[in-house]
This record gives structure tokens, sequence and C-alpha cells, in this order.
């Protein structure tokens, strides 16, 4: 459930990854899972990284850190489209159980997911 970083993408480069864009590389009101995409990794340096897209069409480079660059683009790389799809879950649930917008939760419930963060 977490990105892919480092040392663990450097071992990546001449194979496919999973890109979860950010910021300005985001289609505006268009889910997250339809947004993302499969890339060659072609290099991995220390802080950037950079990718072409599977047809050949378009290569970028990215932070690979995941922060923004200077035209507020970012992308969280992820070995597997499974890996992806698990983060972009528990964002969802992370943010629905910050706000509260869980009409259904119970003390019970609660209770349970607090045993399950206490380990």
């Amino acid at each position: 459930m977490k990105t892919v970083m480092g040392k663990e993408l450097k071992k990546c480069v001449g194979k496919t990854i999973w890109l979860l864009p950010g910021g300005n590389a985001v289609t505006r009101g268009s889910l997250a899972e339809n947004q993302v995409f499969e890339a060659e990794l072609v290099s991995c340096a220390r802080i950037r990284a950079t990718f072409r897209t599977l047809d050949g069409s378009h290569t970028t480079e990215f932070d690979i850190s995941g922060r923004y660059d200077k035209y507020n683009y970012k992308y969280l790389p992820f070995v597997t489209k499974q890996s992806l799809l698990d983060y972009l879950e528990a964002e969802v649930f992370m943010s629905r159980l910050r706000y509260g917008d869980i009409p259904d939760m119970t003390v019970d419930k609660v209770l349970q997911i607090k045993a399950l963060i206490d380990g």
C-alpha cells in the first residue's frame, strides 16, 4: 500500500510500473482509478526518475519522493496495480474517517478499528 521509493524503484528500471498522477497532472472531474496508467521506467537517480508511456508517445521526468515539480505536477509510482488500488482505498477510507463521513458507524465498529490500529 505504499509507493515505491529509492533503491526499490531502481530495481524496476526497464520494467513496467503504475503511476498515479497528482497536482496539475490530474484530470479534474475524473476518478483517480481512471487516471492511473502503466509506464516503463527508463532511468532512476537519487531524486528523479524518468518514465515512458507504453506506446512510447510520452516521456516525463518526475521527483520520486512524490513532491510537486515547478509546474505543480507529481506522479506516485507503484510496482503493481493492486498496490496502487490498495493505496487509493486506504486514502478514501482515511478521508471518510477524518471528516466523519461514515453515517452507520457504531461504537462497536469504532472500537474494532481502534483495536486494529493499536495492534
